[in-house]
This record gives structure tokens, sequence and C-alpha cells, in this order.
């Protein structure tokens, strides 16, 4: 009997030992997961902090305080709902930036530098930039090229140009023009149409030589979803609106590739609706 007894006992203490070492687990992984969810609305809030991603150079906060200014007296500056974007024009390692004004369908695109300390409006004599259908402004990551390209429909006539830039000084010049006319829009008859570079005509084949190859918005792409190549293509629908200072910091916290490249790799790398 007491050999049954102490048997007994001892199962009853094995048993017991097993429930308290069940309950232990259960309350380590209770307070793990604990942990677990509070640390995933720390990373979640900070994520939402846009400082966190901010680029630390002089010209993102002068263009910040530029852009602020324009934010608090929308009465005198008219500068509400607008979109901005950082970008490299040319080969220093200072950013310019783009400022995009809505304007019912189509976006004014004004470009801004930054010298000697201040923000400065990068002005082009006699051209105006407008990103909108028909209208495309692009340029390539820090190689002092970019261009505008529009088509204008003059009664019958259809012109096609593609002025190309370069900067200078701290100033964007015209060094190129690409164009060509056809003398009815609804035929569109390529034997109809006359071609030229700058003021000078030229064959059909030099033409695309120079428009579809050597600057052209969609065949300089790789194909590499995850990072593309070539001319980007400034479009407002790629950038949110910034109507707040918090919508300013967001704005401003990374380059415009990072938002190129996202919608880029959505479009799985395909050519974008308007825009060659």
């Amino acid at each position: 009997m007491k050999r049954r007894t102490s048997s007994t006992n001892k199962e009853m203490i094995c048993d017991y030992k097993t429930k308290c070492v069940i309950k232990i687990v259960k309350q380590i992984m209770f307070i793990s997961l604990l942990v677990i969810l509070v640390m995933g609305c720390s990373v979640k809030k900070e994520d939402n902090n846009y400082q966190h991603y901010s680029i630390s150079k002089p010209e993102v906060d002068a263009y910040k305080l530029f852009l602020t200014e324009k934010l608090e007296n929308p009465q005198k500056n008219r500068e509400t709902g607008f979109k901005v974007a950082l970008i490299r024009l040319d080969e220093d390692d200072v950013y310019e930036m783009a400022l995009l004004s809505k304007n019912d369908a189509e976006y004014p695109l004004t470009l801004y530098g930054y010298q000697g300390g201040q923000v400065v409006e990068l002005n082009v004599d006699e051209v105006s930039f407008t990103d909108g259908p028909g209208r495309t402004f692009a340029y390539l990551e820090g190689q002092n090229c970019f261009y505008y390209s529009r088509l204008r429909i003059e009664g019958d006539d259809s012109l096609y140009t593609k002025d190309i830039f370069s900067m200078e000084n701290g100033q964007p010049y015209l060094e190129h023009t690409i164009s060509y006319l056809w003398p009815s829009y609804e035929t569109q008859d390529p034997d109809t149409a006359s071609y030229y570079f700058d003021s000078e005509e030229i064959t059909r084949e030099e033409y695309k030589e120079l428009n579809n190859k050597k600057y052209n918005l969609n065949l300089d792409l790789d194909r590499n979803l995850s990072h593309p190549e070539g001319f980007y293509e400034i479009r407002a629908d790629y950038l949110t609106e910034v109507d707040s200072t918090q919508d300013l910091e967001k704005a401003l916290s990374k380059d415009y590739f990072y938002f190129y490249s996202s919608a880029y790799h959505k479009n799985e790398g395909q050519p974008h609706p308007w825009g060659t």
C-alpha cells in the first residue's frame, strides 16, 4: 500500500509540475506577444514620422522654408494644393526642385535651384513647362540633360517639338530642338511630314535616330523592374498634393527617384501612357 501511495504522490507531483510549466510557457508567450505588438505599434508610429527619413541638406531645408511660406500665405501666393519633387538635373550634388501647381487638368511646372544660400527660379526664355496630356518633362538623373516635349494642333497642321536642355552656370539653356510638322493631322502621312533638328531640315531616318533612340523616354528604360534607368518623366500623378506642413515633410523626405521607381515598378516597366 505504501508503494502504491508513493507512486500516486509522484504522479500528482509530476502532474502539478507539468501544469506549472505549461502555465509559465503560456505566460512567456503572452508577454512575448505583448512585446511584439507594442514594438510593432512603435515602428508604425515611427514610419509616420517623415523627419526620420528627411534628407539633411542645406538646399532641402531652404526649399522647405520657401514652400512653408507659400502654405502660410495662400491668399498672397496661391500655391496651396501644389506638388513638389526633388530632382538632380546636373552633375553636382545639389538638388533642384520641381514645383507643380494645379491648373484644371494640367500642372504647370516651375524649376528652382539653390545658389548662394538662396532659392532661385530657373527660367528658360520663352519656354513654360507643363505636365499633362501631350506634354512631357523628363530628365536624366545627374547627367545634365533634360527635355520638354509637346504636341500642338494648329488648324489642319500638327507640330511636335522636343526641346533638349542642359545646365550652365546654374541656369538651364536650350541646347537642341527636334521637331516635325504634319500638314494634315487627320491623315498623319509620314511621307508628307517635314523633320527638323534645330533649324535644319533632316530626313525621316535622321529624325527617328534622334527622337526614338537618343532622346526617347521609353526606349531608354532597361526594363529592370526594380531600378528604372534612362529619362525620368516628372508626372503629377506620381506625387501627392501638399496642403499642410506634414504633406510637405513627406514630399521632401525622398528624392523623386523613389516616387518614380515605385510607380514604374507598379507599371511593370511598361511605356508610359503619354510622353515619348
